[in-house]
């Protein structure tokens, strides 16, 4: 999300299953619209908020039958987002802290203490790797209650890893909140779609830090100018995203990062003319012209 004077652009993103990250909608919200300005921190949570609760609807609206999953921080672990979700029919995975929902998790603590559901509600899977032996561990809590008849599912998630030292480390450790039921042939893949709202983190720190140049002073001057800057900003990424799923990319990049791969290729635009790339024959297109025939067979 971009602050800026008078009014404030929250991203949303699309986080496929495959790893491609592709910015979907940005949306421009107003600064008045915000009642809480205590401080930037609570400022740029209550916009957050304030733009789901119109932009879902949107999606809702132009959508009416696709299947969305909205992937979110503990910021949306509340009974009025959930009932949003509800009343829209969109799934969710909305990360769960300790400091939120406190009676949620309190309840839920006392559950899994309990011989039942240790025994039926808990999952576990060991691998092995060449860093070492990974075990993921899994505890879920369906039809949860939450208050004002607000129900949910919980789950929760911790990975670790026990070196061939005989050391071990926690990788992860995590909850959430999720509109469906979770199952033992489900909820390690619960987890890692949970986890992959990452993905949105990386797009935006990939944006600001990798070559895109997000981070635009035009802001200062006129918040139009972000607006524009920035859905420019993501068309070009969004067709350098489509291009590393080529496999032409994926053979010619090799070793590389993506920026010094994305950097390399610039390169090559700037030290060949116009004129020889417009000669490639991929570039070629023969001539088509449609002519009618008015004469007899």
């Amino acid at each position: 999300m971009n602050l800026l004077v008078g009014s404030i652009i929250v991203t949303f993103v699309l986080i496929c299953g495959s790893g491609l990250t592709i910015p979907l909608y940005a949306y421009p919200l107003k600064a008045n619209q915000i009642t809480n300005i205590e401080n930037h921190e609570k400022f740029k949570e209550e916009c957050e908020l304030a733009a789901a609760h119109v932009v879902l609807p949107v999606f809702r609206a132009r959508y009416p039958r696709q299947s969305f999953t909205f992937l979110g921080d503990a910021l949306y672990a509340n009974k009025p987002f959930i009932r949003l979700c509800n009343r829209l029919k969109f799934d969710y995975i909305i990360v769960l802290k300790n400091t939120v929902q406190k009676k949620l998790n309190k309840h839920c603590d006392g559950l899994g203490k309990t011989e039942i559901y240790q025994k039926h509600y808990t999952h576990q899977a060991t691998t092995t790797t060449t860093k070492g032996t990974i075990i993921k561990k899994a505890a879920w809590f369906n039809v949860a209650e939450m208050g004002g008849e607000i129900f949910t599912n919980v789950l929760r998630f911790e990975e670790n890893i026990i070196r061939s030292d005989g050391s071990s480390k926690t990788l992860y450790k995590g909850a959430w909140l999720c509109s469906r039921k979770i199952f033992h042939n489900n909820c390690f893949k619960m987890a890692e779609r949970g986890r992959s709202r990452w993905g949105h983190e990386d797009l935006h720190n990939t944006c600001k830090r990798r070559g895109f140049d997000i981070k635009h002073d035009m802001a200062r001057s006129n918040p139009n100018l972000l607006m524009i800057w920035k859905i420019m900003i993501f068309i070009a990424f969004f067709i350098t995203e489509l291009f590393f799923c080529t496999i032409i990319a994926q053979n010619l990049q090799k070793t590389r990062s993506r920026m010094k791969f994305s950097k390399d290729i610039l390169q090559q635009f700037v030290e060949i003319s116009w004129k020889v790339i417009s000669m490639t024959p991929i570039m070629i297109k023969p001539r088509v012209q449609f002519r009618f025939h008015f004469g007899g067979p």
